[in-house]
């Protein structure tokens, strides 16, 4: 609570209750909501999951770093 109030004080910020709740809310890490998964056939023709995660933080597009690639089944 000590740094929002100081990152308040330190950017002049006209609404200072807005400011912190805001800055609250961005140091609250992200939960996850909801899951929804379905199996989908890539561009290959090849079974796929495709998985869409919901967050307390809202919606985004993946910075593909959890990505993860099988090898298609023999």
């Amino acid at each position: 609570m000590s740094d929002a109030v100081n990152a308040a004080v330190r950017a002049k910020a006209s609404d200072p209750v807005l400011f912190i709740s805001n800055h609250m809310r961005k140091a609250v890490p992200p939960v996850i909501t909801k899951i929804k998964a379905r199996q989908i056939l890539d561009s290959r023709g090849i079974p796929t999951v495709e998985v869409d995660l919901y967050t307390n933080k809202g919606i985004g597009a993946s910075a593909g770093m959890c990505v993860d690639r099988l090898p298609p089944p023999l």
